[in-house]
């Protein structure tokens, strides 16, 4: 398998991830592995070289999950941190409103 095909197979499934990672995360390594497991098994070749092809594709989806995953869990961090101060104000001020 060249380059050319190895892209024909994984610029799709880039978009499958992206699309799932919005809803969730979780399940993007598990749909893109089967996916890409159908789509190798399509191509009709041995058993060896579909192997070397899946296994190629799923660390190169683990490495784009993983540089993906970081502004999410920077957007989580900040998220909670906000939750955190909103819910630290609203005990001041209920507090306030107490005395």
């Amino acid at each position: 398998m060249d380059t050319w095909q190895s892209n024909q197979i994984s610029r799709p499934l880039t978009k499958v991830a992206e699309e799932i990672q919005k809803t969730n995360p979780k399940l993007v390594k598990n749909v893109v592995t089967k996916n890409i497991s159908n789509r190798v098994h399509e191509l009709n070749l041995n058993d060896q070289e579909q192997t070397k092809i899946v296994n190629n594709l799923i660390a190169k989806t683990d490495y784009l999950l993983s540089n993906n995953l970081n502004p999410l869990e920077s957007v989580r961090s900040e998220i909670n941190k906000t939750l955190a101060l909103t819910h630290s104000t609203y005990q001041q001020d209920s507090n306030i409103k107490k005395s």
